[in-house]
């Protein structure tokens, strides 16, 4: 039986939807969202990714690939 892994988390903590927008970049039918500091990282990993945002208060979560 083969071991399926787990993909790495990355938490987005944000103030609200302006700032979001400043590190979200639509680029055609993709997205972009860069996330300082997970230098750790390896380009062409899969991460599950939390969307935190504290005024209105809201979590959405996502999927993605480091491509930095």
């Amino acid at each position: 039986m083969k071991a399926e892994r787990t993909k790495p988390s990355v938490l987005v903590a944000l103030r609200e939807r302006e700032s979001f927008l400043r590190h979200f970049k639509r680029q055609g039918d993709r997205a972009t969202l860069f996330v300082p500091g997970y230098a750790h990282l390896v380009s062409g990993c899969d991460v599950e990714i939390e969307i935190a945002f504290s005024e209105p208060p809201m979590t959405f979560a996502s999927r993605g690939v480091v491509r930095w």
